[in-house]
Order: C-alpha cells, then structure tokens, then sequence
C-alpha cells in the first residue's frame, strides 16, 4: 500500500518513467491511494515505458488530479494490461478514472482491461475513462456510478482503429454518453 500526502507538490502516490530503451514493468497485487496532483496522475503516472506496463490486482482509490488521470495517467506507454483490479473513487479534470494519451501517434499503441471494476470516479469536466490507442480491448469490466460534472460529455471517450469492449456491464453512470469512439471500427 502506497499511503500519499497533500501538497502543492507533484505528488503521485507512484511516478514510473522509461528512457528510448525497451522494457517491461510489472505492478502486482499493490494499493495506491490519496495521491493528488496538480498536474497530471494522481495515482499513477505512468511515462514513455517502450514496452508492457502490466497492472494485475491493484487497487487505484481516492486520488485526484488537477489535470489528467485523477487514478491513473500513461503517457506513451506501449502496451498497458490493467487485468483484474479496482479503480475507484477517483477524480480529475478528465480521464478521472484513467487517461491514456499515446503522443502524436497512436499507431503500435494498445490497451487491455480486464476483469476490473471502475466505480465512483468522477471528472469535473469530461470524460473518466480516456485512451487514445491503436487497438482497445475492454473485456468482464464492471463500469458503475461513474460521473461527469459538465454532463454533455461521455463517461468513456476512445480513438482507436481497433475496438472491442465484450462481457461488459455498464450502469447507473451520470454523463452526456456512455461510450464514444472518435475513429475507427466499433464491435
């Protein structure tokens, strides 16, 4: 468990960040909780990792960011498998739960969830969940009590060639949409 303070400092409850060589990162069965940020990555932050960042049975709870990724924030991070975990009751200005941005170019780029539970995550803008990927897969996820401040905007918003979200229950989320996808094909 990874207990964090406030402050007007860059506070991540956990800051991961790679160099121009390849390498994998695993986070197992962790508690990341309180973090706040005033800018992004309340949580964790996640940074140009050239390979997998796997999260297995972690718990992201109560964190907040001022900016992006009030739970988790992953900027240029290849392949990022979040399987059978918790994020809950985080906020930010946008991607409350998670904000997944891969630079300028998406391509090679992709994004696994798996058997995990978004809950009580709260955007004081637009959108709690946030990814910009290649190819998406969002599978066995349960997506509840999720809300939007501004309630025009969706609760998730992809730009993805590739998506498939399967086995999945959405309900009693508060937002403009439920789940939009900016490019590519739908399944």
């Amino acid at each position: 468990s990874i207990p964090t303070r406030r402050s007007s400092d860059l506070n991540f409850g956990l800051f991961v960040r790679g160099n121009d060589k390849s390498f994998n990162i695993g986070i197992r069965h962790l508690i990341i909780r309180n973090g706040d940020s005033p800018a992004d990555g309340g949580g964790l932050h996640l940074r140009q990792i050239h390979g997998e960042a796997l999260l297995d049975s972690v718990r992201i709870a109560g964190n907040a960011s001022s900016g992006l990724g009030g739970g988790i924030f992953s900027y240029e991070v290849q392949a990022l498998k979040l399987l059978n975990s918790a994020v809950v009751r985080n906020t930010a200005e946008s991607g409350a739960a998670i904000s997944h941005m891969s630079g300028l170019n998406p391509s090679n780029f992709a994004v696994t969830i798996e058997s995990t539970k978004f809950e009580e995550n709260v955007a004081s803008d637009v959108r709690v969940l946030d990814i910009y990927a290649e190819s998406v897969n969002i599978s066995r996820v349960v997506f509840v009590g999720n809300s939007t401040l501004n309630s025009v905007f969706q609760c998730i918003q992809i730009s993805a060639l590739n998506l498939l979200i399967s086995e999945s229950t959405f309900e009693r989320n508060s937002c403009g949409r439920g789940v939009f996808n900016l490019s590519g094909t739908e399944s």
